[in-house]
């Protein structure tokens, strides 16, 4: 913990796996990490931690924080959408929330698949190209050497040579 309060994150361990720098700019290296399995499967881990008397961290402390990493039901939900869907909307994930298990799931991917099929491209086509009304086109080309543009480097072609301009 800096003196300021704030948490510099410096290795972590989850689900019971072993030790792994965090990222930023004040994690440790992957040597100062050892890890070791004894006899009986057991997994050790040390940490090799730096000096902060004499650093740009001078004040601050090490801390060990433990989050037991359980997560409610609905956020266990929006968490699949978010996996599986644009994003997650309120209402959907209260529809959801009475019963979720791996039949749930499955059921909920059945119903998706079954639906007609929509295209993402064509609902923001349909939204973002607004109808321009105006005598030009919309977009168009205001140099010769733009892309996809349409310009000649003349005003007549052969056939009109002999034409009476009027």
């Amino acid at each position: 913990r800096m003196s300021s309060g704030n948490l510099i994150p410096f290795a972590r361990s989850y689900d019971s796996g072993v030790w792994e720098p965090a990222a930023g700019p004040h994690a440790c290296l992957q040597k100062d990490i050892t890890c070791n399995t004894d006899g009986s499967g057991v997994t050790l881990c040390g940490l090799n931690l730096p000096s902060l008397v004499n650093s740009t961290l001078a004040g601050s402390t090490y801390v060990i924080i433990t989050k037991d990493g359980n997560i409610d039901q609905s956020s266990k939900i929006a968490a699949f959408l978010e996996m599986t869907t644009f994003g997650p909307t309120k209402s959907e994930i209260d529809s959801l929330n009475n019963i979720w298990d791996d039949i749930a799931r499955a059921n909920y991917i059945r119903s998706q698949m079954d639906m007609p099929a929509t295209s993402h491209r064509e609902y923001y086509r349909r939204r973002v190209n607004t109808k321009w009304d105006a005598t030009q086109q919309s977009a168009r080309s205001d140099h010769p050497c733009s892309p996809n543009s349409k310009w000649r480097k003349y005003a007549f072609i052969k056939q009109d040579r002999h034409d009476t301009i009027t």
